[in-house]
């Protein structure tokens, strides 16, 4: 029973509190290698930031590295451009790429960092979607 609330917990998790796009179909993660191409003749930050997010959750099933450094270079032009959105996503997938490879205290400590953006910034929508993350992570912990 108790596996069975955990693979709800994992689907909410994943349709509401990361990419609803990503529930729809994933067609746009088929190939990364198309988007690692656009990324590359990208001029625009927002772009860069959101393609580089995008990767991130490409990868973050499969390749912790490379999933973990497109995070963390849409965190960095996040903060550069001062861009709140791209600041709290690139934090929300550093803590869901953490967690899908079981690495739960860097997963907590992303999610408390996406959790205090959307507290600063009193948006319930972030702050429910960091909280089920967060709750996904104390149910694994057990």
């Amino acid at each position: 029973m108790k596996i069975f609330f955990f693979h709800i917990t994992l689907a909410i998790a994943f349709c509401v509190g990361f990419s609803p796009i990503a529930c729809l179909g994933q067609d746009y993660c088929s190939n990364p290698d198309s988007l690692r191409q656009i990324l590359a003749s990208s001029t625009s930050a927002s772009e860069k930031i959101n393609l580089n997010n995008t990767l991130a959750w490409c990868l973050s099933g499969t390749d912790y590295d490379e999933a973990i450094n497109y995070a963390q270079s849409a965190l960095r032009l996040s903060q550069n451009n001062l861009d709140k959105e791209g600041i709290f996503t690139s934090n929300l997938r550093l803590g869901w790429i953490n967690f899908r490879f079981g690495r739960l205290d860097s997963a907590t400590l992303y999610f408390n960092k996406s959790k205090k953006f959307a507290t600063k910034n009193n948006d319930q929508s972030q702050l429910s979607r960091v909280n089920n993350n967060l709750g996904a992570v104390f149910f694994k912990r057990g």
